[in-house]
């Protein structure tokens, strides 16, 4: 999910075009800042949060709605206008 989001945001990804032992090492090095650097710090926040679940646990959808509402709101979006 966070590597489908920096595609949309950046047009690659950092691993692009690796062999697949350098494309595993890459996606285990790769940070936040460096998918992220030119988006708000909320996609940053967003990477670390789904990094730190465990592989069964069930994210914390409200919380990361509320994340991405509070960037809309900061960036002059409006939430819930359609």
């Amino acid at each position: 999910m966070v590597y489908a989001l920096a595609y949309f945001l950046n047009g690659s990804l950092p691993w692009q075009g690796l062999s697949y032992e350098d494309m595993e090492k890459k996606k285990r090095d790769v940070t936040g800042d460096e998918l992220f650097k030119n988006h708000p710090d909320e996609f940053k926040e967003f990477m670390k949060y789904v990094q730190g679940l465990d592989k069964n646990q069930d994210p914390d959808y409200e919380k990361m709605i509320r994340l991405f509402e509070g960037c809309m709101v900061k960036n002059g979006i409006d939430p819930k206008k359609p």
